[in-house]
């Protein structure tokens, strides 16, 4: 093993630049590096991998130190209803009930970190929260932070 420039990672700078110093080393004449924290040890690395992957490494680094990551939501794909400030004005299928016997509920829920604002029209909070989890088999009642009449 023995340490290499850090010109071979192109994403080094960015990274240097927004976090902190980093030794390369590379394992015999393998694609294989290590990372370590300047001056420190080999036994105690933060990334192991080929040049490509700590490329990618700095780079996904640096996306989530500048800010500029988005939660993938794959697993929430019912948030794709929400608009630009998280909010969803779920619409009420069609019945006997006439209108003016409805209430307007908000129901509040976090994923991740981002707090999301739906609102039904129902008869009353539990047929609202019916409708809402009808329409979101991925949220969990723990995920609901608030529901309320408005």
């Amino acid at each position: 093993m023995f340490r290499v420039d850090s010109s071979r990672f192109n994403n080094y700078p960015a990274y240097e630049f927004n976090l902190e110093h980093l030794d390369f080393y590379q394992v015999g004449n393998k694609d294989l590096y290590i990372v370590c924290r300047a001056g420190g040890s080999t036994d105690d690395c933060v990334q192991t991998g080929s040049q490509e992957y700590i490329n990618g490494w700095l780079y996904g680094a640096v996306q989530a130190a500048c800010g500029q990551l988005r939660k993938r939501m794959e697993s929430y794909p019912e948030l794709r209803n929400y608009d630009e400030d998280h909010q969803y004005d779920m619409n009420r299928e069609p019945d006997d009930v006439p209108g003016n016997e409805l209430g307007r509920y908000e129901i509040v829920f976090k994923v991740h970190e981002d707090h999301y604002y739906c609102f039904a029209d129902a008869v009353n909070m539990d047929e609202a929260l019916g409708q809402f989890f009808k329409h979101h088999p991925n949220i969990t009642y723990g995920m609901v932070v608030d529901h309320m009449e408005v």
